[in-house]
Protein backbone atom coordinates (compact mmCIF):
# COMPACT_ATOMS: atom_id res chain seq x y z
CA UNK A 1 0.00 0.00 0.00
CA UNK A 2 1.08 3.09 -0.72
CA UNK A 3 -0.37 6.97 0.78
CA UNK A 4 0.92 10.35 -0.80
CA UNK A 5 0.90 13.68 1.18
CA UNK A 6 1.14 17.11 0.58
CA UNK A 7 -0.26 20.84 1.06
CA UNK A 8 -2.63 23.02 -0.83
CA UNK A 9 -3.33 26.84 -0.43
CA UNK A 10 -6.96 28.09 -0.53
CA UNK A 11 -8.10 30.99 -1.08
CA UNK A 12 -11.26 30.45 0.75
CA UNK A 13 -13.47 27.59 2.07
CA UNK A 14 -16.22 28.46 -0.06
CA UNK A 15 -17.96 25.03 -2.20
CA UNK A 16 -15.53 26.19 -4.60
CA UNK A 17 -12.61 26.58 -3.19
CA UNK A 18 -13.42 22.70 -1.61
CA UNK A 19 -13.73 21.60 -5.13
CA UNK A 20 -10.99 23.05 -6.30
CA UNK A 21 -8.77 21.33 -3.61
CA UNK A 22 -10.64 17.89 -4.11
CA UNK A 23 -10.03 17.96 -8.06
CA UNK A 24 -6.54 19.17 -7.22
CA UNK A 25 -5.81 15.82 -4.73
CA UNK A 26 -7.42 14.05 -7.10
CA UNK A 27 -5.19 15.21 -10.06
CA UNK A 28 -2.28 14.39 -7.63
CA UNK A 29 -2.97 11.24 -6.64
CA UNK A 30 -4.10 9.85 -10.03
CA UNK A 31 -0.50 11.29 -11.20
CA UNK A 32 1.50 9.48 -8.77
CA UNK A 33 -0.75 5.98 -8.28
CA UNK A 34 -1.38 3.27 -9.91
CA UNK A 35 -5.00 3.60 -12.03
CA UNK A 36 -4.78 0.36 -14.21
CA UNK A 37 -5.26 -1.35 -11.09
CA UNK A 38 -7.38 1.06 -9.19
CA UNK A 39 -9.58 2.85 -11.42
CA UNK A 40 -11.22 5.35 -9.29
CA UNK A 41 -8.05 6.14 -8.04
CA UNK A 42 -8.42 9.56 -6.16
CA UNK A 43 -12.38 9.62 -6.46
CA UNK A 44 -13.04 9.32 -2.19
CA UNK A 45 -10.92 11.05 -0.25
CA UNK A 46 -10.57 11.87 3.54
CA UNK A 47 -13.16 14.77 4.62
CA UNK A 48 -11.27 18.02 5.28
CA UNK A 49 -11.66 18.82 8.90
CA UNK A 50 -11.36 22.78 10.39
CA UNK A 51 -8.70 22.19 12.95
CA UNK A 52 -8.94 25.68 14.88
CA UNK A 53 -10.86 28.90 14.06
CA UNK A 54 -8.16 31.03 15.26
CA UNK A 55 -6.61 33.05 11.88
CA UNK A 56 -2.64 32.42 12.58
CA UNK A 57 -0.25 35.20 11.81
CA UNK A 58 1.80 33.44 9.27
CA UNK A 59 2.28 30.45 7.35
CA UNK A 60 4.81 29.29 9.16
CA UNK A 61 2.95 29.48 12.50
CA UNK A 62 -0.40 27.51 10.79
CA UNK A 63 2.39 25.17 9.86
CA UNK A 64 3.66 24.64 13.03
CA UNK A 65 0.04 23.86 14.39
CA UNK A 66 -0.75 21.08 12.04
CA UNK A 67 2.41 19.20 12.99
CA UNK A 68 1.03 19.20 16.43
CA UNK A 69 -1.65 16.72 15.61
CA UNK A 70 -1.75 12.84 13.95
CA UNK A 71 -4.43 12.81 11.66
CA UNK A 72 -2.46 10.94 9.21
CA UNK A 73 -5.32 9.06 7.40
CA UNK A 74 -8.30 9.84 9.49
CA UNK A 75 -9.13 13.15 7.67
CA UNK A 76 -7.01 16.15 5.90
CA UNK A 77 -6.41 19.10 8.14
CA UNK A 78 -7.18 22.91 7.26
CA UNK A 79 -6.52 26.34 9.29
CA UNK A 80 -6.50 29.67 8.06
CA UNK A 81 -3.79 32.01 8.24
CA UNK A 82 -2.34 35.25 7.35
CA UNK A 83 -0.46 35.09 4.15
CA UNK A 84 2.69 37.77 5.22
CA UNK A 85 5.07 38.24 2.54
CA UNK A 86 8.55 39.18 4.31
CA UNK A 87 9.89 39.57 0.86
CA UNK A 88 7.76 43.10 0.67
CA UNK A 89 8.73 43.92 4.00
CA UNK A 90 11.45 46.00 4.75
CA UNK A 91 14.15 44.32 7.13
CA UNK A 92 15.13 46.31 10.72
CA UNK A 93 18.79 46.60 10.79
CA UNK A 94 18.89 44.12 13.68
CA UNK A 95 17.46 41.10 11.08
CA UNK A 96 20.13 42.47 8.36
CA UNK A 97 23.16 42.22 10.79
CA UNK A 98 21.94 38.81 12.38
CA UNK A 99 21.33 37.42 8.63
CA UNK A 100 25.47 39.04 7.93
CA UNK A 101 26.53 37.10 10.58
CA UNK A 102 24.58 33.65 9.84
CA UNK A 103 25.86 34.31 6.54
CA UNK A 104 29.66 34.65 7.92
CA UNK A 105 29.13 31.24 9.80
CA UNK A 106 28.05 29.48 7.07
CA UNK A 107 31.00 30.40 4.97
CA UNK A 108 33.15 30.14 8.01
CA UNK A 109 31.86 26.31 8.93
CA UNK A 110 31.97 25.83 4.49
CA UNK A 111 36.03 26.89 4.62
CA UNK A 112 36.39 24.28 7.79
CA UNK A 113 34.59 21.47 6.11
CA UNK A 114 36.85 21.58 3.04
CA UNK A 115 40.04 22.35 5.19
CA UNK A 116 39.60 19.44 7.29
CA UNK A 117 38.09 16.66 4.76
CA UNK A 118 40.23 13.45 4.53
CA UNK A 119 39.80 13.48 1.17
CA UNK A 120 42.58 16.99 1.17
CA UNK A 121 45.02 15.54 3.59
CA UNK A 122 48.59 15.02 2.15
CA UNK A 123 48.76 11.36 3.18
CA UNK A 124 47.50 9.12 0.58
CA UNK A 125 46.10 6.46 2.90
CA UNK A 126 43.98 6.95 5.74
CA UNK A 127 43.81 4.62 9.11
CA UNK A 128 40.07 4.26 10.60
CA UNK A 129 40.54 5.02 14.65
CA UNK A 130 37.80 1.97 15.11
CA UNK A 131 38.44 -0.67 12.29
CA UNK A 132 41.83 0.21 12.06
CA UNK A 133 41.56 -0.17 8.49
CA UNK A 134 43.67 1.49 6.34
CA UNK A 135 42.04 3.18 3.21
CA UNK A 136 42.60 5.18 -0.14
CA UNK A 137 41.32 8.55 0.80
CA UNK A 138 39.82 8.26 -2.61
CA UNK A 139 37.54 5.91 -1.64
CA UNK A 140 36.62 8.18 1.46
CA UNK A 141 33.01 10.63 1.34
CA UNK A 142 32.01 12.55 3.53
CA UNK A 143 34.66 11.79 6.04
CA UNK A 144 33.20 8.20 6.63
CA UNK A 145 34.85 5.31 6.81
CA UNK A 146 33.25 2.86 4.13
CA UNK A 147 33.88 -0.44 6.00
CA UNK A 148 32.37 0.88 9.77
CA UNK A 149 30.85 4.20 8.98
CA UNK A 150 32.91 5.90 11.94
CA UNK A 151 33.69 9.14 11.01
CA UNK A 152 37.01 10.05 10.51
CA UNK A 153 37.60 13.34 11.83
CA UNK A 154 39.37 14.36 14.83
CA UNK A 155 36.82 14.80 17.96
CA UNK A 156 38.57 18.14 17.93
CA UNK A 157 37.19 18.76 14.42
CA UNK A 158 33.74 17.39 14.95
CA UNK A 159 33.41 19.75 18.07
CA UNK A 160 34.32 22.93 16.59
CA UNK A 161 31.88 22.24 13.61
CA UNK A 162 28.87 21.33 15.74
CA UNK A 163 30.11 24.70 17.82
CA UNK A 164 29.61 26.50 14.10
CA UNK A 165 26.17 24.37 13.51
CA UNK A 166 24.78 25.79 17.35
CA UNK A 167 25.82 29.26 16.66
CA UNK A 168 24.32 28.90 12.95
CA UNK A 169 21.06 27.75 15.00
CA UNK A 170 20.96 30.12 17.52
CA UNK A 171 21.49 32.84 15.08
CA UNK A 172 18.36 31.23 12.93
CA UNK A 173 16.18 31.04 16.09
CA UNK A 174 16.88 34.79 16.54
CA UNK A 175 16.07 36.25 13.01
CA UNK A 176 12.39 34.16 13.30
CA UNK A 177 12.16 36.50 16.63
CA UNK A 178 12.35 39.33 14.68
CA UNK A 179 11.02 38.23 11.43
CA UNK A 180 7.49 37.77 14.04
CA UNK A 181 7.83 41.04 15.43
CA UNK A 182 7.78 42.30 11.73
CA UNK A 183 4.84 39.95 11.01
CA UNK A 184 2.94 40.87 13.94
CA UNK A 185 2.92 44.70 13.02
CA UNK A 186 1.73 44.09 9.51
CA UNK A 187 -0.37 41.00 9.72
CA UNK A 188 -4.12 42.60 10.19
CA UNK A 189 -3.19 44.07 6.74
CA UNK A 190 -2.38 40.94 5.19
CA UNK A 191 -4.96 38.48 3.03
CA UNK A 192 -6.85 35.29 4.88
CA UNK A 193 -5.69 32.15 3.26
CA UNK A 194 -6.48 28.33 4.29
CA UNK A 195 -3.36 25.95 4.32
CA UNK A 196 -4.77 22.30 3.79
CA UNK A 197 -2.58 19.41 4.28
CA UNK A 198 -3.58 16.00 3.34
CA UNK A 199 -2.40 12.07 2.35
CA UNK A 200 -3.90 9.96 0.38
CA UNK A 201 -4.49 6.38 -1.14
CA UNK A 202 -2.59 6.11 -4.27
CA UNK A 203 -2.11 2.27 -4.68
Amino acid sequence: MSWLNGELILNGMSKKDLAYAHDYIRSTVRNNGDTREFSNLGDEQRPIKKMSERIFDCYEDADSYLDTFNWERKYNPIVAFRDVDLKNIKKTKKIENLELRKENENEKLLEYYHKTDVKNFKAKLVTCPTCESKINKEYINNCTCPLCRTDLRSETTKKTIERYESNIEKLEEEIKKENKKLIKKVKDKAPIKYLLLFEEYCG
